[in-house]
């Protein structure tokens, strides 16, 4: 009997079993096909209720980690909060919140704790949230990073649902499985760059609309936009130059925004941050691009010659009928003619006009180089380590990246003397070139090989010396930040966080470098000591500083050429987004992202 018993026990849950799938495949069914009537959105609450059951994994792991570590039941408080405050801390609060690690995740908690020691990144987003209210990733990430920044007395931890919520629509990226920090960052400040750019021409909006009202609503154009919107402090502008080498012609300097630069690492066991930034502006030669000026030659040579045979044949042909259709096509051809031999005199060469249609394209050997035309607030260097062996298999490049605390970027940037010259770099730095100086602030390193590892932070202390929020109603427009005056650092491997000193950070070997650029009015920056000139140095110049000046008086037309894109640097050229300087170092597995656990 007790067997009979328990066959109709399992009769009876196979026949449930069934009843569910059936359910399951009818609502399947009728579910796409409700949508498109008006009683669909009163039976929303089924579509909420049958999501349940996807949710329970969740509040299991949720109890689990709540029972081995009770104090989580007081991170809603601290992260859930609309706005977070900076109280001024005491000596003794010298910890930082940690991030808990939900499956896989080691990538996104690194990325939000280096970008939470950037103080011109506050300030950014502090400045933003008073003007737009629909701007989710903004909300969200400023929130995050003052939660990460906040001093505290004793360890804490909480989940950054908050970015999840605003990457909601990229389920590639935030989800269990490994992931790369690079992709992550270059999502983050992508999206901060769509919602600067919607918030821009809102405020523009908003102002056309004024106008079209009457007159007297002009005078509030100003009020709609009180202050001038700030650039993202994540984004620079990369100047890319094209020469060719036979006719030493140089198109216009092309403009690309970016928002961190990829560097290759060499096959070696050691290299510079220095060596990297110059291979990357370094000239690349090409054997595949066409050059406008060379094209037009060649079109106009190729067209003088059909019209030489043309006018051969024409005097050998007889019937009037086709020596008409000669001449038509002879009139043509040298009208075309005289178009290219009045564009090369001009120098025209950039003008688009309807002859570019039949302009023949001429391949010649020409020269490539990429620099740093604006250099941005915030610099994010990723050091790729992707690789490819002698059999074809990928591997991570562990080579020793040797890096400073304080980088100098003006021999990278385009505020040198320009040279439009093919074998030549395109800015050669001067004694008059002023530095470029840049603090490094946060690093993310990788733990592991190409397909496995762990990615872990460190971040320099940044200690808030006002707070902006609603409960202390500072006047200020933003906080301050100030450098921890003992020079710490934190190395935060998801809620583990630990204190550590400068030098142990120039020890790890990185995978991104966050470098935060050094006010022009400061006059000492930490491990660089103090800016200053002595008399007897700027006595020693002045002669030779005189004696350029009478030089540059005396202009060539390749340095009038190069005064002309002097100004074309000031003007920013969207189409040329596509023009991504490839890699010289390694192979396109360069690419490939590191993944993590």
């Amino acid at each position: 009997m007790q067997l009979e018993h328990v066959q109709s026990q399992i009769a009876d849950l196979y026949a449930l079993a069934q009843f569910a799938a059936a359910i399951v495949g009818l609502l399947t069914i009728l579910i796409p096909v409700l949508r498109h009537l008006g009683c669909f959105e009163a039976l929303a609450w089924l579509t909420h209720s049958l999501a349940i059951p996807n949710h329970v994994p969740l509040w299991v792991h949720r109890l689990v980690s709540v029972a081995c570590d009770p104090m989580q039941l007081f991170e809603p408080a601290m992260a859930m909060a609309d706005e977070v405050c900076l109280d001024p801390p005491q000596p003794e609060a010298v910890l930082v919140p940690g991030l808990v690690n939900t499956g896989n995740s080691c990538f996104l908690n690194a990325v939000l704790q280096s970008l939470s020691s950037l103080p011109s990144l506050h300030a950014y987003l502090q400045e933003n949230q008073k003007d737009a209210d629909d701007l989710p990733m903004t909300d969200a990430l400023h929130k995050t990073i003052r939660l990460l920044a906040k001093p505290l007395y004793r360890r804490s931890s909480f989940r950054p649902y908050a970015i999840v919520r605003a990457m909601d629509g990229q389920r590639r990226v935030v989800n269990r499985e490994q992931q790369d920090a690079q992709e992550l960052f270059q999502l983050v400040a992508g999206r901060l760059d769509q919602e600067h750019t919607t918030h821009a021409k809102r405020a523009i909006t908003d102002g056309m609309a004024l106008l079209t009202k009457d007159a007297p609503s002009v005078s509030k154009i100003r009020p709609a936009v009180p202050h001038p919107i700030p650039d993202t402090p994540l984004t620079g502008l990369l100047a890319s130059r094209l020469s060719c080498m036979e006719c030493n012609y140089t198109e216009a300097i092309r403009h690309f925004s970016f928002n961190n630069i990829q560097l290759n690492l060499p096959n070696t066991y050691t290299a510079t941050l220095d060596a990297c930034l110059q291979q990357y502006i370094s000239l690349e030669r090409l054997d595949d691009a066409a050059c406008r000026r060379c094209s037009m030659r060649y079109t106009q040579r190729r067209l003088t010659d059909q019209i030489e045979r043309l006018q051969a044949k024409a005097k050998r042909t007889k019937k009037e009928i086709r020596k008409r259709e000669i001449l038509t096509a002879l009139v043509e051809l040298d009208r075309r003619c005289r178009l290219l031999e009045n564009r090369l005199q001009t120098n025209r060469f950039q003008e688009t006009l309807e002859e570019d249609a039949w302009l023949e394209r001429h391949v010649s050997r020409s020269t490539k180089q990429v620099m740093f035309a604006k250099p941005p607030k915030v610099l994010c260097l990723h050091l790729i380590r992707s690789a490819f062996a002698a059999s074809g298999a990928l591997f991570k490049n562990q080579c020793q990246v040797l890096f400073p605390e304080v980088l100098d970027l003006a021999p990278y940037t385009t505020s040198g003397t320009l040279s439009t010259h093919p074998t030549q770099p395109m800015s050669i730095p001067t004694r008059t070139t002023k530095p470029i100086r840049y603090r490094l602030m946060s690093m993310v390193v990788h733990f592991g090989g190409h397909n496995f590892g762990h990615y872990v932070a460190f971040k320099r202390r940044i200690v808030p010396q006002r707070c902006h929020c609603q409960r202390c109603g500072s006047g200020e427009r933003c906080e301050t930040w100030e450098d921890d005056a003992d020079e710490l650092w934190y190395r935060i491997s998801d809620t583990k966080v630990d204190l550590c000193s400068l030098d142990t950070v120039l020890q790890n070997n990185p995978y991104m470098l966050l470098y935060e650029r050094i006010d022009e009015d400061e006059t000492k920056s930490p491990g660089s000591g103090p800016v200053e000139q002595s008399a007897s140095t700027t006595a020693e110049f002045a002669d030779e500083e005189d004696k350029e000046e009478e030089e540059e008086c005396l202009l060539t037309s390749e340095q009038s050429e190069a005064l002309d894109i002097a100004n074309a640097l000031m003007m920013l050229d969207k189409d040329a987004a596509a023009g991504r300087r490839e890699s010289l170092w390694s192979e396109d597995a360069n690419r490939l992202p590191l993944m993590s656990y």
